[in-house]
């Protein structure tokens, strides 16, 4: 095995997107014995960028955007774009749902724009408060600013206020864009999309030329419905005991820990 993968949230990350000493450790442990190691999450370059520089951790390889952007050694060699036309179109379908549903895109500065002409005064002061844990929200509305964002758009994120209403409208959303886009339940109250084909495992695909090795060189760790196409790829599979049962199945292995994961390698 070449290269170790790990998942963010629910796998790498806890409580306030914290990393346990121990799996800082375990990661440095990870690259003395020769290993490359990487993010594989949906999340955007901003916050692992952040991250990565928080806890100086020795990344080589961040799949980014559910796989929509990969680097390697900072270098950018894939960006799946959606498109402002399209974007458009999702956003005003979505329109009418704003209050359960909060849609944003950011930049690579964690920079983030909603729809915010479809909010009151009040309630938006609330919903900056329930999303400003994400980085800086800005006053202007998506919609507004879309023509002159001269930022790629890999993502269109929608976080859903009350969480036992996400698979209702994931159905809803999959209905209507299913077979253009990629919308994935990416954690219990968000909803992403993507464009199509765009997955972890066919980042992973893309890696297997950039790093000159094999899919079965791979090591992956997660937890989630988006992390199942890296798993059947990948030579050895972890999931998180956190896990829906569903997802455990595409593991080799359950373990508590990416510190454990690693383990059971070096």
């Amino acid at each position: 095995m070449k290269l170790f993968l790990s998942d963010l949230d629910g796998t790498l990350l806890f409580q306030k997107q914290d990393i346990h000493s121990k799996d800082i450790e375990a990661i440095q442990n990870l690259k003395k014995a020769g290993y490359l190691f990487g993010f594989a999450t949906g999340r955007e370059y901003g916050f692992c960028k952040d991250l990565i520089k928080r806890y100086d951790l020795p990344v080589d390889v961040l799949i980014l955007n559910n796989g929509g952007s990969v680097f390697v050694h900072e270098r950018r060699v894939r960006e799946m774009i959606l498109h402002k036309e399209e974007l458009q179109r999702i956003l005003t379908f979505i329109r009418p749902y704003v209050g359960d549903l909060h849609p944003f895109i950011c930049d690579e500065n964690r920079v983030f724009y909603l729809m915010r002409k479809a909010y009151d005064a009040k309630r938006w002061e609330n919903v900056k408060k329930a999303l400003c844990i994400l980085g800086e929200i800005k006053e202007d509305d998506i919609l507004d600013m879309l023509p002159d964002f001269d930022v790629p758009i890999i993502k269109l994120s929608v976080y859903v206020e009350d969480e036992r209403k996400t698979q209702t409208y994931l159905s809803l959303l999959r209905d209507e864009f299913g077979k253009d886009y990629e919308v994935l339940m990416t954690s219990p109250d968000y909803i992403e999309f993507t464009q199509k084909g765009v997955h972890k495992g066919n980042a992973l695909l893309q890696l297997e030329s950039e790093l000159h090795m094999k899919a079965e060189d791979v090591v992956f760790i997660g937890d989630g419905e988006n992390d199942v196409t890296l798993m059947k790829l990948a030579g050895k599979s972890f999931v998180m005991d956190t896990a829906q049962e569903h997802v455990k199945q595409y593991g080799d292995y359950i373990v508590h820990s990416v510190a454990e994961a690693i383990g059971h390698i070096i």
